[in-house]
């Protein structure tokens, strides 16, 4: 990338010294304007490209730091708690964990969210069969089981943040709650009575938090390649993270008769359990969606979400000056 910069700052004080005038003062002073500039062009993209490495670099240590430390400080009740807290641990709430003053609650707020992207789901042609992918792709996705910590305790993939990204919140959600639909319905995967909490933790703040989180930090900085890599992995970490707290402060607070644990144990082990799988899931949503990136930039130029980065962008506006041009 920085030799690349520097071969063109050379061919611009080329072009610079064919295209003045006779007169040397007046040829000097252009050039030295003009890679002067270049320059500052060139030492912005370096700091910019230092910048995006070093945020992921201490990123992916911070939170190695942080799942050490947790299971330092709380390793003993991950071993003595791994088998009764086994039902907690695949971010699916089954029956009779959650009690009906959270259970109601979340699904009239699940209801609502269901009503706002049924009016707002705007999906292309090439969108339609993609969401059919992702949705399958995930459905299985949640199958495959990822010990941590080892003793029988596993984790598995949402999803959330690379269909909310690729085909923006919106059909995410609906994605999303087909998933869990099914899982529920035909493998008892999560409860029914709990199944709008469900939604609301995996569907509703497993999508649309890396949403805003994306577009915030993609509006901050208009990252490219390095930086557009980070974003994506901050994006889906926190997804899988921050649900998972969600649904841990849910049962830490419910008073039922399998709820036996509080916050003190639940917040602590669904955290440090999906702070792995957060991770995982940030790795695979970055080389999923720069897969697409690459081959079928189509399909992410009319998202909601990557719609918006700047090599779109500028892409329209090139296309805009050629149309006004013709």
């Amino acid at each position: 990338m920085v030799a690349e910069e520097l071969l063109s700052v050379l061919q611009c004080v080329i072009n610079y010294v064919i295209k003045t005038d006779v007169k040397t003062g007046i040829r000097v002073t252009v050039i030295a304007i003009n890679v002067k500039l270049c320059c500052c062009a060139v030492f912005s993209k370096m700091v910019l490209f230092l910048f995006w490495r070093c945020l992921f670099v201490c990123c992916v240590f911070m939170l190695l730091l942080f799942f050490v430390l947790v299971t330092l400080i709380f390793g003993d009740t991950f071993l003595n708690n791994r088998i009764t807290l086994g039902e907690l641990e695949n971010m699916h709430i089954p029956d009779g964990y959650l009690s009906l003053s959270f259970a109601i609650p979340a699904f009239l707020i699940t209801l609502f969210f269901w009503i706002i992207s049924f009016k707002k789901i705007k999906l292309t042609e090439q969108q339609v069969p993609m969401m059919g992918l992702l949705t399958a792709l995930f459905f299985a996705a949640m199958f495959v089981n990822i010990p941590v910590f080892g003793g029988g305790t596993t984790v598995h993939l949402l999803g959330g943040a690379a269909i909310g990204l690729i085909l923006g919140p919106f059909a995410g959600l609906i994605s999303m709650s087909i998933i869990l639909f099914l899982q529920a319905f035909l493998y008892q995967d999560g409860g029914l009575v709990v199944l709008g909490a469900n939604v609301l933790n995996i569907g509703i703040i497993g999508v649309f938090i890396p949403c805003i989180i994306f577009i915030v930090l993609n509006k901050l900085f208009k990252p490219k390649t390095d930086g557009l890599i980070a974003t994506i992995f901050i994006s889906a970490f926190f997804s899988d993270l921050l649900a998972a707290i969600s649904a841990g402060v849910q049962i830490g607070l419910s008073s039922t008769p399998l709820s036996i644990y509080g916050l003190r144990v639940i917040l602590p082990t669904v955290a440090a359990y999906h702070s792995v799988i957060g991770i995982i899931e940030g790795f695979v949503t970055v080389i999923l969606i720069m897969t697409l990136l690459k081959l079928r930039p189509d399909v992410l130029e009319k998202s909601p979400i990557l719609g918006k980065l700047i090599i779109f962008q500028d892409k329209a506006k090139r296309e805009e000056t050629h149309d006004a041009s013709e």
